[in-house]
């Protein structure tokens, strides 16, 4: 038997390159799978981010709380949602914690408002309290959130309007919690009718720099405007007031009065449907321009953030969004650009997002069943909610600065509303 063919040690693989070449395999697969899950990694990364696009708004209830012994009128709060302060019937603002319902401070604002007149800055008479007056104590008998504000403002009983400013401050302890603190005031109180009687409709506004305006339907259909200009001297500081007053008599009644945060723009609603726009420079009232919205009546107007839209609510629930567009003279007018879904009842709330162009709508109800309230974005044109309102009977509506949440009054309660809505501005069409 022949013995077997020397093995040739040249053509055998070393072992070394065995290992380098197994080791190589384990490398390349590696980086595969880890290309793989990279892309993965990316893919869950941008369908995490794009969720939020897509996901539904909702309102909630967070709380109802009772506030005994004070009949409300309007509501705002801070942007951490921790206190609301309400104005009452009777002139007190009421700073309530809103986790209970706990009144943390009340203060008069009627009796702290500052009337500009003969002797400005003297208070209001308040019977009762050791002075002597011969004027007996207003009540209100309007109040309002103005669009774009903290203002709580009101109309009183013997035919003044009441702008009381609300801020807050947020400071932080050493253990890191959060406190809120409220300020109120000082308040403002404007005559608008030189004969005391109740005004039919009013709307007013307070800049940062002092200066006020406030409107008011008067009871013989004459529109009074009153402004108190604020300037400080330039080389001393010291400030100087000075109160202006205006007169036009209005077409005919109206059913709701807008002014703009800048003072600049007065609105008004009829009740045939017709929408009246008066320019305003320093208080005086320039030339009427009018629009129509059809012939319901208007019974709710609000500007959303900016002051260029128009948001107009209707006694048969219709809602709107209008413009001022600049015409080829170079004038402008008021043009219907937007239509929402129409409520079951008339709208009687309007409270606009200080943060984008959403606002909320609340309607009265009717045969068609309890009053409902809804969510609305201008620029996308969307619906974003609509339910049953939480607190019946409301009286104010107030749209939190996050644009996370709300509250709503009425009598001695408020509700908080929890607000979900990442993306308002997204929708399939955009």
């Amino acid at each position: 038997m022949a013995p077997p063919d020397p093995v040739n040690k040249s053509l055998r693989t070393p072992r070394r390159r065995l290992i380098l070449d197994r080791a190589a395999r384990w490398v390349v697969s590696a980086g595969g799978l880890a290309i793989i899950v990279a892309i993965l990694g990316i893919l869950f990364f941008i369908l995490a981010e794009v969720w939020p696009l897509l996901a539904t708004p909702d309102v909630k209830v967070a709380r109802r709380l009772d506030v005994p012994g004070a009949r409300l009128g309007a509501v705002v709060s801070d942007e951490h949602r921790a206190q609301a302060v309400a104005l009452a019937e009777d002139g007190r603002v009421l700073v309530v914690r809103a986790g209970d319902g706990k009144i943390l401070a009340t203060t008069d604002a009627l009796a702290g408002a500052l009337t500009p007149g003969p002797s400005p800055g003297s208070p209001l008479p308040v019977p009762g309290r050791g002075e002597k007056s011969d004027t007996a104590r207003p009540v209100l008998s309007a109040m309002a959130v103005q669009p774009d504000s903290r203002l709580l403002t009101a109309a009183t009983s013997d035919g003044r309007i009441l702008i009381v400013p609300v801020s807050f401050s947020t400071s932080f302890s050493e253990q890191g919690s959060r406190d809120t603190a409220a300020a109120v005031g000082p308040a403002v109180l404007l005559p608008v009718d030189p004969q005391g009687k109740p005004v039919r409709h009013f709307a007013a506004q307070l800049d940062d720099d002092g200066n006020a305006t406030a409107v008011a339907e008067l009871v013989d259909g004459t529109l009074a405007v009153v402004r108190r200009a604020s300037e400080a001297n330039a080389i001393t500081g010291e400030k100087s007031e000075s109160v202006t007053r205006h007169e036009t008599k209005l077409p005919g009644p109206i059913t709701a009065l807008l002014l703009d945060k800048a003072q600049t723009s007065l609105f008004a609603g009829t009740p045939d449907g017709e929408l009246l726009w008066w320019p305003l420079q320093d208080g005086e009232p320039g030339a009427i321009a009018t629009a129509s919205a059809g012939t319901s009546p208007v019974t709710a107007l609000t500007n959303l953030i900016g002051g260029k839209s128009l948001v107009v609510g209707q006694e048969n629930g219709s809602l709107s969004v209008w413009l001022k567009v600049r015409q080829p003279d170079d004038s402008f007018r008021l043009t219907r650009v937007r239509d929402f879904p129409r409520h079951p009842g008339a709208i009687r709330l309007l409270a606009p997002s200080p943060r984008d162009k959403g606002f909320f709508a609340l309607d009265a109800g009717g045969s068609a069943g309890p009053s409902r309230l809804g969510l609305y974005y201008s620029t996308s044109h969307r619906t974003l909610w609509e339910g049953a309102t939480p607190l019946p009977g409301a009286t104010s509506l107030f749209y939190t600065p996050k644009a996370d949440g709300a509250f709503l009054t009425a009598d001695g309660r408020i509700a908080s509303l929890d607000v979900f809505n990442p993306h308002p501005e997204v929708s399939w069409r955009t």
